[in-house]
């Protein structure tokens, strides 16, 4: 129970009785049975709420991987830039690509050259 043997409880039981009186110990006995099953009632109660607050928090690197989720939503993706600049230099290619008479295709044939 409490470490206590059954010397020590029959010696606290005969020092109660002499402090207490034969009419009263029943009565004593009844609320400090009531007071020990509240205090357990109490701790147990305390104990299933620190366990439902432990349960409900996130371990630290749920929360980590969540915040880098959300930094990483904000960011542009490196593929969309890869791919918008794949475009552009495709573009800029074609537009380079010269034409049968020699002149860019949608470009400006350029300055002409004078002939001798």
């Amino acid at each position: 129970m409490f470490g206590i043997g059954w010397t020590e409880l029959v010696v606290i039981l005969f020092v109660m009785l002499v402090a207490v009186g034969p009419k009263q110990l029943p009565g004593m006995a009844r609320k400090l049975g009531k007071l020990v099953a509240e205090l357990r009632q109490s701790a147990r109660e305390l104990r299933n709420q620190i366990d439902v607050e432990i349960s409900d928090l996130e371990s630290p690197s749920e929360i980590a991987k969540s915040v880098g989720r959300e930094i990483m939503k904000d960011l542009p993706s490196p593929y969309d830039e890869a791919r918008g600049l794949d475009e552009a230099l495709r573009k800029i290619t074609t537009q380079a690509e010269p034409r049968a008479d020699g002149t860019p295709e949608g470009g400006d044939p350029g300055p002409k050259k004078s002939e001798p």
